[in-house]
């Protein structure tokens, strides 16, 4: 414990005594706990508020002075980025522009390609259904017209029999009669 801590100490214990407790703590909260040449006059207030506003205005100068720099150099910065970035764009229109051209050139001769051979296989394929249509037709009218010739000789016997049959009767009739 130092002298003056002491020193307050003996003070504090001397107070208690005459005045108690509570009363001594509240004297003791008013005391100023360091030495009296320790403490501020106005005067060095008011000298240390100048020096602090001075200090203040230096650094609010230097502050914007480098504020304006950095407002200059992001400007530039930008516009550098800005001129690349367009830089950029127009190479890749120009690049997407040739890509899509040879990708255009490329679908146009494939699909002539395949619509060629779709042709092709179309022409092939309707042959083949001329072929087999003819055929079949032909295989149908050969069925009929020899179903149609069973049937015609099969209803003209028929024919001829019950004619046979019939006259058989008139004359049985006719001479039985």
């Amino acid at each position: 414990m130092d002298s003056d801590e002491a020193r307050r100490h003996r003070l504090f214990r001397k107070l208690e005594q005459v005045l108690g407790p509570e009363e001594a703590a509240t004297v003791m909260e008013h005391l100023h706990p360091r030495r009296w040449d320790e403490l501020a006059t106005k005067a060095d207030i008011e000298g240390l508020r100048k020096a602090t506003q001075s200090d203040i205005e230096g650094l609010r100068k230097a502050t914007q002075s480098d504020i304006e720099g950095l407002r200059k150099a992001t400007q530039s910065d930008i516009e550098g980025l800005r001129k690349a970035t367009q830089s950029d764009i127009e190479g890749l229109r120009h690049w997407t522009a040739e890509r899509f051209a040879a990708e255009r050139d490329w679908t146009a001769m494939r699909f002539a390609a395949e619509r060629d051979w779709a042709a092709e296989r179309f022409a092939r394929l309707d042959a083949h259904v001329d072929r087999s249509t003819q055929e079949v037709l032909a295989t149908v009218r050969g069925e009929m017209n020899r179903l149609i010739t069973t049937q015609t000789r099969t209803i003209v016997f028929s024919l001829v029999a019950a004619l046979t049959a019939n006259t058989g009767i008139v004359l049985t009739v006719f001479r039985f009669g």
